[in-house]
Parts: C-alpha cells; sequence; structure tokens
C-alpha cells in the first residue's frame, strides 16, 4: 500500500495593433506592440501557504520516491509551526534514526507478492503504513514506491501479520450520539491515510485502500468521507472477490 502536478496561456503575450501617422499617399504601416498587465499600486498578488496536512501529504509523496532532503524541508516546516505534530515527528525519525534501532536486527525475510507495497506491509505487520519509508531503509530499498513482485524483504522479528476481518462481516462504525473528540493530530493523520488510500484505489489496489482507509476510521471516527470511502472500496471489494 504512499497515495500526494505551463499553460500556453501563461506563456502566450497579449498583442494590439496600432496603425501609424505616415505622409499622405502611403499606405499605413501596421505595427505590433506587446500590452503588459500591471497591477494598480497597492495591489499585491498573494498565494496562500500550505496548510499542515498538504505539507504532510507531500513529505509522504517525497519519501515515497526517495526523495529524502526535500521531504525533510516540508517536515521541518510543519514542526516549526507545530512541535508536536506526531506524522511530521514519525517520519523525521524514520529519517534521522537508524532503521535496525526502530525496528530491531533480528529479522526473517519475506517475498513480496502482486500488489504489495512498502506501506501496505507495514500497516500489515507493523501496525502502521506510515512506517512505510523505515521499512523501506531497513531493506535498502531507494524509492519505497519501486517494490517488485518475487523481491526479498526483511521482515523484523517483532513484526506480527494483522489478519483483516471477512469483508462481508465488516459495517462501517457509525459515530456514537456523542462524538468523541478527535484531535488534530489524529485528524491529520486520518486524512493523510485516507489520501493515500484513494491513491491505492486509483491503482486498482482496493484490498489497499480498504486496509488504509480502516486505519483512518479509528484515528477519525467522525469523519463522514473516510466512513463513505471504505463502504465504498468495501463494496468494490466484495465484488471483486465474487467475480473470481
Amino acid at each position: 500500500m504512499m497515495r500526494l502536478i505551463a499553460t500556453t496561456a501563461l506563456a502566450a503575450m497579449l498583442m494590439t495593433t496600432a496603425c501609424t501617422h505616415t505622409p499622405e499617399g502611403t499606405e499605413p504601416v501596421e505595427t505590433t506592440q506587446p500590452v503588459e498587465e500591471t497591477l494598480e499600486p497597492g495591489e499585491v498578488q498573494e498565494t496562500a501557504p500550505p496548510t499542515t496536512r498538504e505539507r504532510a501529504q507531500r513529505a509522504i509523496q517525497l519519501l515515497g520516491e526517495g526523495k529524502q532532503a526535500p521531504a525533510m524541508v516540508e517536515l521541518e516546516a510543519i514542526l516549526a509551526e507545530k512541535p508536536q505534530n506526531t506524522i511530521a515527528l514519525k517520519l523525521r525519525d524514520q529519517i534521522q534514526k537508524d532503521p535496525d534501532e526502530l525496528l530491531g536486527e533480528s529479522h526473517q525475510t519475506y517475498t513480496v507478492k502482486e500488489g504489495e507495497t512498502t506501506s501496505s506491509l507495514a500497516g500489515r505487520f507493523l501496525g502502521d503504513p506510515l512506517f512505510f519509508y523505515a521499512f523501506s531503509r531497513y531493506n535498502n530499498l531507494e524509492a519505497p514506491n519501486r517494490l517488485m513482485v518475487g523481491q526479498v524483504l526483511k521482515l523484523p522479528d517483532r513484526s506480527v501479520e494483522r489478519p483483516e476481518a471477512p469483508v462481508e462481516t465488516v459495517e462501517v462504525p457509525k459515530p456514537p450520539f456523542a462524538a468523541r473528540i478527535v484531535s488534530t493530530e489524529d485528524a491529520a493523520a486520518a486524512n493523510a491515510l485516507r489520501l493515500e488510500a484513494l491513491e491505492e484505489l486509483n491503482a486498482g489496489e482496493a484490498e489497499n485502500a480498504m486496509t488504509l482507509l480502516r486505519r483512518a476510521l479509528t484515528l477519525d471516527s467522525n469523519n463522514p468521507n473516510i466512513a463513505a470511502d471504505l463502504a465504498k472500496v468495501e463494496r468494490i471489494q466484495a465484488a471483486l472477490i465474487k467475480s473470481r
């Protein structure tokens, strides 16, 4: 299972045509002059700075591509504003700390199967899809997104496979009458997992998407978008199982 873009109008120059005054008996000559767009005094074009969630999503995308340095820039920007942001702290630790220290040196081997990703394996065996980068460094992968079927990976001995309940018996949790208070960090983590799930779904990985959405819903059970996405993915997965 981590899933994180110049028009011709901007490059074109507006032109206007004007006629010059010429002596009598001669044809007017057409000339073209560019029209420059200018701002009125005091008018400033501003771009809204990226939100914490957008920075986190960008960092996850960059780490998935193996671009550690620019991802670190995004994470440090988050922590400069929110020093206790759990997602940024977790991802930064995976960059800075020795993966053997995080996951343990003792390991067993695992062969990658079709449809599996570093995030899906981290969620399945380590209990957290966001541990995909530590898992990738543990296996000396240059880019976590480039995983190949048949590739042999190391699984930490402390890893425990977490089986999923059959699709047919799973119901989408409904928020209680008094909705649970969700922290800003949990809500951001849930949204990051939801976006990763949607990327997996667009790539045809319904099972990975379902795993990510279930984890997202445990973090933010009050989010109707996550619940709706999970219900949709479960219907897709159920249809795929019946068609086999």
